[in-house]
């Protein structure tokens, strides 16, 4: 029997039975639906959490005291910044960094902020394009002047324009308010997550590391920021701040760039087992397949039997109820991919993040429809072609 021949009699027999038929595509399609939803949800969390984490901006290694060392007493000074790149070969730069969590005030408008004490030196730490202004300077730091650095997204939400620079801030970071100069606006950096977390994703902002310690009367900083070109640059720093303050193992290091790696790895390993859960919908349809399967094989044994009657093999049956089943995979399929594509499209200009599944995750999983479909068929196709022609056509 030809394909063609097979093919039409396959769409022939889906047809007759409708409701039956109608009954497994819709399971079929809900299957390649939610699979196809999740994994395209997913991969795009994961590229846009990236993307945004990047848009953060600050890259290198942190540098600070391990838990048990910062209740001996142990803390980083300012100078340790400039100690560290003089002792220590392969760091291109280090910065000092105070990162305090607060609240901001600007007309009327107040929230969280998470506020960054940094120096000159950010300009080459920061990895985000300086739009209008500048950072601040190395006297500003020396004097504790109270200016700041802000993105233009908070800028445009507050004013309804990018460069807001002379404009001022009031920052909280002890409990009381102080007003600090917006001096410089940089590139977005929360975009994407904003999109996803809403008011909860607090503003960041720059300001001096001293203006932080005067405000908090901390004579200190959290961490050290470091640029070097392995991450033995990062060892020989966190060995020579031990050695300096005279205790073992007092630091510790972290690259950012492998949080950002974890965080990925995390995201990823998420995603792809909320997607093999959407899966085992696939495999339930198939089943479904299968069991409306062998139930056509019992009532077409009339049928069969006249096949085989007029010349059909038993190759030919068991290719029928196959090319069937797989028929119907590709038809349920089908009907699941128009629909996840319509739903990520809703989504996505909902949310301003694309989620719209890839041509290749989309062939992918009608493939994978289409053979799960054909594997639950073949046991119905071993059953109807296994069928004696004499016993079969005897079948009222």
């Amino acid at each position: 029997m030809k394909i063609i021949d097979l093919i039409s009699l396959a769409f022939r027999n889906t047809l007759r039975g409708r409701l039956r038929s109608t009954l497994v595509i819709t399971a079929v399609s809900i299957g390649v639906f939610a699979t196809l939803f999740i994994a395209s949800t997913g991969n795009a969390a994961v590229e846009t959490v990236g993307e945004q984490l990047d848009s953060l901006g600050i890259s290198g290694t942190l540098i600070y005291p391990t838990k048990v060392a910062s209740s001996s007493g142990i803390h980083l000074e300012d100078e340790d910044a400039v100690a560290v790149m003089a002792s220590v070969s392969d760091i291109q730069n280090a910065m000092p960094l105070i990162v305090k969590y607060g609240t901001y005030k600007i007309k009327n408008w107040q929230g969280n902020s998470v506020i960054y004490g940094i120096d000159d030196s950010i300009s080459s730490m920061l990895d985000v394009e300086l739009l209008f202004g500048r950072y601040p300077t190395e006297r500003e730091v020396r004097s504790a002047a109270k200016v700041a650095v802000v993105d233009s997204d908070f800028a445009s939400k507050v004013y309804g324009r990018s460069n807001i620079v002379g404009k001022n801030i009031s920052l909280a970071i002890n409990g009381n308010y102080s007003d600090y100069e917006i001096i410089g606006i940089i590139s977005p950096q929360s975009t994407g997550l904003s999109m996803l977390v809403g008011d909860a994703l607090p503003m960041f902002v720059y300001i001096p590391y001293t203006s932080s310690q005067a405000a908090t009367g901390q004579n200190w900083v959290d961490q050290l920021l470091i640029s070097g070109n392995d991450e033995d640059s990062a060892v020989g720093a966190v060995e020579y701040l031990s050695r300096k303050y005279g205790r073992s193992n007092s630091f510790t290091f972290e690259d950012i760039s492998g949080l950002r790696r974890d965080i990925d790895s995390a995201l990823t390993f998420t995603s792809a087992f909320l997607t093999a859960i959407a899966a085992v919908s696939m495999v339930v349809a198939g089943i479904g397949i299968m069991t409306t399967m062998l139930s056509s094989a019992n009532e077409r044994r009339r049928e069969i039997g006249v096949y085989m009657s007029i010349g059909a093999h038993r190759r030919d049956i068991a290719l029928e109820f196959i090319v069937e089943s797989a028929l119907i995979s590709l038809i349920g399929s089908t009907i699941g991919v128009v629909c996840a594509c319509l739903a990520t499209a809703f989504v996505t200009d909902q949310i301003q993040i694309n989620i719209f599944p890839s041509l290749k995750a989309m062939i992918l999983t009608v493939a994978s429809a289409v053979a799960c479909g054909i594997i639950f068929g073949v046991a119905p196709a071993i059953k109807a072609s296994g069928l004696d022609p004499i016993d079969a056509l005897r079948e009222n």
